[in-house]
This record gives structure tokens, C-alpha cells and sequence, in this order.
């Protein structure tokens, strides 16, 4: 395992963006005339902002892994997959929602129709990118990546959560139910940016034996989306990038709606906290002060 040398995380966390960014414009520049208005489609929604919590978070772990492999294409594949599920999640049968990171959802801009299509493209592009451009490791543990990262946003991961919220609207449902729909919606997925660099060096989801990453990054990604209700709640439109209040609008499931704004914000840092505490196993000082820094971004966002 490599050292991450005592950093300024914010710099940090911005040149990894920046070295993602670059490379998914890259990845999805398509000059082919009769295709260019679905790349086009495509790139808005990828290229038009966003954390890029999961593919840093990638590059991140796979740093601390190796210094010398590649992971870029994982990361711009997680992010791909990140922007094709907002782009579904956005449409009318389904959130709704007209914005998204502050401007038009895809479908208001180029309409439904090719919007859809602009998700399944980008499906499709990630699942390409990892099979065609992770060429520093052994074709074993990428088989065994996308195997893991298939499971995640699947039935018993991504799309099973969306489900499970559709479902979920002008109803109460249990606080059991709604830890499981974010475990599937959004925990998975980002377990998945912390544990994939893992199994493409490693061919295992095992990363140490006395720091469980797995169980720290599926409470993240509990924490991140209780956050997300919060903040739909108490944010601000120009913030948030979409409209504020817009999951009260639509009858949906909330921890706010089941906990109220108080108890939401009680249970976010029990949450916190716990997670925290799961970092003590971490011996080195620099990398616990990584997961620390991710926690806390999570955390205390305000976007």
C-alpha cells in the first residue's frame, strides 16, 4: 500500500477532478456527422459540472494502491454511469426534474427521446471504456470488476433502489425501507468507486484486514443521500443546481419525511459519527486523514 504524503485536500480533490474531466472529453469526443447530436447530448450532461465525487474517490483509493497504474478510465467510467442514471432520473415518468447542476435536464434540452437514447449510450460507453482501456491490469480482475460493478447498479443495487422509490411515492414507508432504497440507490454505487481500484489490483474487494472499506463506504453513501434530503429541504435552488423542495413536491419518500428536519439532521450525524469511529483501524495518520476528508465532504456540503 502507498503513502499519500500530508496534502491541502481541497487541491487535492480539484486536480483529480480537473485530470477527469480531461479525459471524459476525450473519451466522448465522436465526430461521425449523423451521431454528433447524441454525443452532443451526451457530453452535456457528462461535461456540465457535478462533484465527480465517485470517480475522484476512485483515483483517490487506487493512489493509495499503486502509483504507477492507470485509473483514469475507471474513474471516468463510474462518473459515465453516475451521468447516465441522472439523466433517466430526470425525465418526466420518472423525478421530473427541469435542472440539473444548475441548468436544463437533458430531456428539456434535446428531448426525451434522444435523451434516453443519450443514457443508454452512456451505459454502454462505460462498460466500453473499462473493457477496451484499463490496460495496465490483468484482464482477470477487470472481469471481476465489471462483474461487481454490474451487481451494483442492477436490480439489487441502482436501478431495484429507483424502483423501490418509485414505488415508495405517497406512501410511508418504514425507515428500514428507506435505508434499504438508499442502499441500493446510492450506497452501492459509491462503495463500489472505493472497492473497484481494489479488485483491479488485487483481484479481491478485500483492501485491509482491520479497516472494513466496504462497510465505511456503503455508510458514506447512506450519509451522502440523508444529506441530500436535508439539503432538498433547507437549500437553495442557485446551490443545489435543481429546484429546491422538489422530492415534497412529488410526494416522495424522504428521511425528512419520515424523521421530520430535526430527527433527519439527528440521524445524518449518528451517521457521521459512526463512520468516524470505523477509521481508527486506519494506522497511517495521511491515509485515515484522506477517509476523514471524504467523510466530511459528504458530510458538511451544502450542494
Amino acid at each position: 500500500m502507498f503513502l499519500l504524503p500530508s496534502m491541502n485536500f481541497q487541491l487535492y480533490f480539484k486536480e483529480l477532478q480537473a485530470s477527469l474531466e480531461a479525459y471524459m472529453a476525450r473519451a466522448l469526443d465522436y465526430k461521425d456527422p449523423d451521431i454528433a447530436g447524441l454525443a452532443e447530448a451526451a457530453k452535456y450532461s457528462v461535461l456540465n459540472g457535478g462533484k465527480r465525487f465517485r470517480g475522484v474517490v476512485a483515483l483517490m483509493i487506487g493512489k493509495l494502491l499503486s502509483e504507477n497504474q492507470d485509473f483514469l478510465p475507471l474513474a471516468a467510467a463510474l462518473e459515465i454511469i453516475h451521468s447516465y442514471s441522472l439523466i433517466h432520473d430526470d425525465l418526466p415518468a420518472m423525478d421530473n426534474d427541469d435542472y440539473r447542476r444548475g441548468k436544463l435536464s437533458n430531456h428539456k434540452v434535446y428531448g426525451e427521446d434522444v435523451a434516453i437514447l443519450a443514457g443508454d449510450f452512456l451505459l454502454v460507453e462505460a462498460y466500453r471504456i473499462l473493457a477496451e482501456e484499463l490496460k495496465d491490469f490483468k484482464s482477470e480482475n477487470i472481469l471481476k470488476l465489471i462483474s461487481a460493478l454490474s451487481r451494483k447498479i442492477s436490480i439489487q443495487g441502482m436501478a431495484g433502489g429507483q424502483y423501490i422509490d418509485i414505488k415508495s411515492s405517497n406512501k410511508k414507508i418504514s425507515l428500514e425501507t428507506m435505508e434499504r432504497m438508499h442502499l441500493y440507490k446510492t450506497g452501492f454505487f459509491i462503495e463500489t468507486s472505493f472497492i473497484a481500484p481494489v479488485y483491479l489490483v488485487t483481484g479481491s474487494e478485500i483492501w485491509s484486514t482491520v479497516f472494513d472499506l466496504g462497510l465505511f463506504a456503503r455508510n458514506l453513501g447512506l450519509l451522502f443521500q440523508v444529506v441530500d434530503d436535508i439539503l432538498d429541504e433547507v437549500g437553495e435552488t442557485l446551490h443545489l443546481g435543481k429546484q429546491s423542495g422538489s422530492d415534497k413536491s412529488l410526494n416522495k419518500a424522504t428521511f425528512v419525511s419520515i424523521l421530520g428536519l430535526e430527527g433527519a439532521r439527528s440521524y445524518a450525524e449518528k451517521l457521521y459519527l459512526k463512520t468516524l469511529n470505523s477509521t481508527a483501524g486506519i494506522i497511517d495518520t495521511h491515509n485515515r486523514e484522506l477517509f476523514v476528508n471524504l467523510l466530511n465532504f459528504c458530510y458538511k456540503r451544502t450542494s
